[in-house]
């Protein structure tokens, strides 16, 4: 009866003060096996306690039961510890579920009271909007248990995991945000079928140095030499390194600020426009357009000059951009702030589309 009585109480201080420790309960399981008492242990507790329940630790009970030991223990004492501990020993594997503590990926007991991590992990994940790890949590213990992963690096390669993701999907969201018409890369380019003037500039290009500098890029040349190719691949490299970017034509540019103009956003859209780290403005001088379309692409145009990047693709040289602005005053001024400092690169050459199409037309008579 006894017995059942102590072990009831140790239960119970497991239960009471120690669901969430473990390894303190097992280390207060030890002292009480070599050096205390349970009567003093409860004692120690229950003095504790009385200050407050969150002062109720195992070193805190230890100095205790150290202070009362100062008097002499009798006899008595010494027997009943010495038959707990040794009964307590052989009844260890029945409180084997409440001593486990669990290591990565490894299952440990079922115990009463015991939290289920695992949910908990995801519940949290939910809250804090980490999907990657909410979503992969459990493929992600059993690979670092497989490759006894430490702590440290398995919440490293957590946290790393949702970065990608992050990454990855802010990613997506710039290219799809910069309304390209469709995908062309860089990687896709022919250089050599590029023009002579082309091929000199690409490398310095492709570093994407002219945003950081605030510089534009200005590709005038006859059609099918590789504009709008090289704009969009720009473009879509820019995204993947994390600027800001849109692409439009000359005209819908113009179109979008009338309607923001008559909708009263145009401020909105102001605001907006200056802040794009890179504009591709494609198809200058494909349409022409009256002299109200020319003034506000002069006024938008000039609010980016020397401070954001912004690529014109053009089928006309400067000397006849006075066709589309109808006025050669503004013509000039346009001429001025876009150039200046500007990569200007020289794209007339032979079209790759009629290349293709030539070389289309072969294989069908081969066929």
């Amino acid at each position: 009866m006894a017995l059942q009585q102590a072990e009831k109480k140790i239960k119970n201080i497991y239960e009471t003060y120690y669901t969430n420790n473990a390894k303190e309960f097992i280390e207060l399981f030890r002292y009480l096996q070599e050096e205390a008492s349970l009567k003093e242990i409860e004692q120690s507790m229950e003095e504790l306690r009385r200050i407050h329940p969150s002062h109720v630790t195992t070193d805190k009970i230890k100095l205790l039961c150290a202070k009362h030991k100062e008097a002499p223990s009798p006899v008595s004492v010494e027997e009943e510890r010495s038959d707990i501990a040794h009964h307590a020993i052989e009844h260890l594997r029945a409180y084997d579920e409440l001593f486990q503590t669990k290591s990565l990926g490894k299952q440990g007991g079922n115990c009463m009271n015991k939290r289920n991590w695992r949910e908990e992990v995801v519940q949290y994940s939910k809250d804090l909007r980490l999907p990657m790890i909410r979503q992969h949590f459990e493929e992600y213990v059993k690979d670092a248990a497989e490759r006894d992963v430490g702590y440290e690096e398995f919440l490293a390669l957590l946290l790393q995991k949702e970065t990608d993701s992050r990454q990855e999907a802010a990613r997506y969201n710039r290219i799809r945000r910069a309304e390209f018409p469709y995908k062309k890369h860089l990687e896709d380019l022919s250089i050599l079928d590029l023009p002579e003037d082309a091929q000199k500039k690409y490398k310095r290009l492709k570093t994407l140095d002219f945003i950081k500098e605030g510089r534009n890029v200005i590709l005038a040349g006859n059609s099918g030499t590789g504009k709008s190719h090289i704009s969009i691949g720009l473009g879509i490299e820019a995204c993947m390194q994390g600027y800001k970017v849109w692409f439009t034509t000359v005209p819908l540019l113009i179109n979008r600020i009338r309607e923001c103009r008559s909708e009263r956003t145009l401020r909105t859209f102001q605001h907006r426009f200056e802040k794009y780290d890179l504009v591709i403005a494609d198809e200058m001088g494909y349409i022409s357009f009256d002299k109200e379309g020319a003034e506000l692409l002069f006024t938008h145009l000039s609010l980016r000059a020397g401070q954001k990047s912004t690529i014109i693709t053009t089928n006309l040289s400067f000397e006849r951009w006075g066709e589309i602005f109808q006025d050669p005053v503004m013509t000039a001024a346009m001429i001025d702030r876009l150039t200046h400092q500007a990569y200007i690169v020289n794209m007339n050459g032979n079209s790759y589309r009629m290349k293709e199409t030539k070389q289309w037309l072969e294989d069908q008579q081969l066929v």
